[in-house]
């Protein structure tokens, strides 16, 4: 597309224009803009005034890029934390790992975002339609910060193990219960057909050191126990079980019942990855 620089539009003012705003008009021309520019004084003022405004936004652009930069240099002085960033600067003493600072804006955006996506509503609860964390992306932050599922709050844990019977793909139907009332159960992933399968899981987020009880394993196979067409039980935890816990279950596990403490949990996360679901 080509001005014409007939008509009433002095052609110095176009050659004028032509040098000082080719690059721009090459990397914007388009119809719209032919039409603006026109043959007239009028059409070329609107189309200087655009360009000028690319070229004011891009300038705009490079200085928060360089205040940005400055800013993560002063933070990393002071030994605070990045807040933003894909740098790769050394600057005296101060050094910007990239790579650690993209994975832990990477952690931020993930304990903030949601899971899943709950679909339609059944009497127990609501089913997963689809999970929305990339999950290759959790289990590498997993693998690099086995801590992280602490800084999760525990109604998200709770979407992380649901998410995860949905990943596995074994089961037709994975339900997530109400915050409260949901009956000792957290989690039911049920697969239908001739050999029907139904699944339990009560999930606890406690901080590292808290154990789960010998007390509260009990009160799990309780449910178990009274819910006739389950077929098994877990009690999934981040943290650990009490000394004498799985010894006390033994005739249960793992047929009937299953433990999965923190490693074990994060272990069947990072597999799932793995494998390529």
């Amino acid at each position: 597309v080509l001005l014409d620089p007939g008509g009433d539009m002095p052609e110095v003012m176009y050659n004028r224009w032509a040098a000082e705003h080719g690059r721009l008009w090459m990397r914007h021309r388009s119809p719209k803009l032919n039409v603006m520019a026109g043959n007239d004084h009028t059409g070329l003022a609107a189309m200087l005034q655009l360009l000028q405004d690319e070229e004011q936004r891009e300038q705009e652009e490079l200085d928060e890029e360089e205040e940005r930069e400055h800013e993560e240099l002063m933070r990393r002085s002071a030994g605070l934390p990045p807040i933003s960033g894909s740098l790769d600067l050394t600057l005296g003493a101060f050094t910007l790992d990239a790579h650690a600072v993209v994975e832990d804006r990477n952690q931020e955006v993930m304990l903030g975002m949601g899971i899943v996506n709950l679909g339609a509503e059944v009497a127990e609860g609501e089913i997963i339609e689809a999970v929305t964390i990339p999950w290759a992306s959790l289990a590498r932050a997993l693998e690099r910060d086995p801590d992280l599922l602490y800084r999760f709050d525990p109604r998200k844990v709770e979407e992380i193990v649901a998410a995860a019977y949905h990943e596995e793909g074994d089961f037709d139907e994975v339900v997530l219960t109400p915050r409260s009332g949901d009956g000792g159960r957290d989690v039911i992933a049920t697969k239908r057909g001739r050999f029907s399968i139904r699944v339990l899981d009560q999930v606890k987020r406690y901080k590292p050191g808290s154990v789960v009880t010998a007390d509260e394993v009990r009160a799990m196979y309780g449910v178990l126990t009274f819910d006739r067409g389950a077929s098994k039980a877990y009690v999934t935890t981040t943290a650990g079980f009490a000394p004498g816990v799985p010894q006390e279950f033994a005739a249960a596990i793992p047929t009937r019942l299953d433990l999965r403490d923190g490693k074990a949990l994060r272990e069947w996360l990072t597999a799932l990855a793995r494998r390529g679901r």
